[in-house]
C-alpha cells in the first residue's frame, strides 16, 4: 500500500520510473506479458489515466481461438465512467450534458425510472463545443444487462437503469470523442459479453462426428462465443458517427476478426460496409 500511494502521488504516464513498471505489472496488470505491459502503459499514457488510481484497468479474459482450437486468455483494457468523463473534460471541449433518460417497451422517454421492471433502453446526450449537433447514445437493456442463468447480476438486478444510463453515456462520450476514447470500453459495456461467453449452455449432439462429441462441442461453442461478439460489435458499429471514428474501430478489432468463426466475422464485415456507405466511406477506402 505504502508503494502504491507513492506511486500513485509520483505518477507521470510519459515518465515513468522502473518502480512504477514493475508494480504495474505486479499488481494492475498482473499475469500481462512484456508485450502486454508495454500496450497497457502507452494506452494509459495516450489517455492520460492513472492505473494506480484505478481510473484504468487491465483485464484477461478466456476467449476462443480457432488457430489452436483452444481459450486462450486475451487482454482487454476497460475503464469506469469517470475516466471517459475524464478523458473528455481534459479536452476543453466537453459542453454537458442533458440528465439520462428511460423507456419502456412502448417508446416512450422519461426523466426518472419508478417501475420496478428494468427499462428496455436509456439515453443520454453529450454536447461537445464547435459541434451544431449533439452526440446521443443509447442503450438497450436487452443488449448489455449482464444475465447469469437467465437472471441479471446483482448490479444489473439491484439497480438497472443507473448501469443502463452508464452505458448510454459511455455510448455518446466515445462518439463525441472519438479520438480521445477509440479502443476504450467501460466495464458496463463489457460486462454482458463476458456472461455470455462464460455462460454458455447448449445441448450439442454430435451426429456428423459421433466419436469426437467433445471436439463438436468446443466448435459450437465457439461459434456460439463469436455470434456473441459480432452481435455487441454490430451494435458498436452503428454507433459510430464519424470516418476517423470507423477507422479507430476497424484499426483497434479487425485483426480479431480473423479467428472469428466465418459466419460472425462476415456479419461484422457487413456491418462495417454498411456503416461505411451511411458514412459515405468507400470500400477500397476502407480496406486502405
Amino acid at each position: 500500500e505504502e508503494q502504491r500511494a507513492r506511486a500513485l502521488t509520483t505518477y507521470d504516464p510519459h515518465n515513468l520510473t522502473l518502480e512504477q513498471v514493475k508494480l504495474i505489472k505486479d499488481t494492475v496488470a498482473r499475469g500481462a506479458t512484456d508485450e502486454e505491459l508495454r500496450l497497457f502503459i502507452a494506452v494509459c499514457g495516450q489517455s492520460g489515466l492513472n492505473p494506480f488510481a484505478r481510473q484504468i484497468h487491465f483485464v484477461k479474459r478466456p476467449t476462443w481461438d480457432a488457430r489452436v482450437r483452444a481459450k486462450v486468455d486475451k487482454m482487454s483494457i476497460q475503464t469506469g465512467i469517470d475516466g471517459f468523463r475524464l478523458i473528455a473534460d481534459r479536452t476543453g471541449q466537453r459542453d454537458g450534458e442533458d440528465p439520462a433518460q428511460w423507456c419502456g417497451d412502448d417508446g416512450k422517454w422519461l426523466d426518472v425510472w419508478l417501475a420496478k421492471e428494468p427499462p428496455a433502453a436509456a439515453r443520454c446526450v453529450v454536447y461537445r463545443r464547435g459541434h451544431s449537433r449533439p452526440y446521443v447514445g443509447i442503450a438497450l437493456y436487452r443488449s448489455f444487462a449482464q444475465v447469469y442463468d437467465g437472471k441479471p447480476s446483482a448490479q444489473w438486478g439491484r439497480m438497472p437503469e443507473h448501469m443502463l444510463a452508464k452505458c448510454a453515456e459511455a455510448l455518446a462520450l466515445r462518439k463525441a470523442f472519438p479520438a480521445e476514447l477509440a479502443g476504450l470500453y467501460t466495464q458496463e459495456e463489457l460486462a454482458q459479453a463476458d456472461a455470455v461467453a462464460s455462460n454458455r449452455a447448449i445441448d450439442i449432439v454430435a451426429a456428423a462426428e459421433p466419436e469426437m462429441p467433445h471436439r463438436a462441442d468446443e466448435l459450437a461453442r465457439q461459434r456460439n462465443e463469436d455470434a456473441a461478439l459480432a452481435l455487441k460489435w454490430k451494435a458498436d458499429i452503428a454507433a459510430i458517427s464519424s470516418p476517423e471514428e470507423l477507422a479507430g474501430w476497424i484499426h483497434h478489432n479487425w485483426g480479431e476478426t480473423r479467428t472469428m468463426e466465418p459466419r460472425s466475422a462476415g456479419r461484422t464485415w457487413t456491418a462495417v460496409k454498411q456503416r461505411a456507405k451511411v458514412l459515405a466511406v468507400t470500400e477500397d477506402e476502407l480496406r486502405r
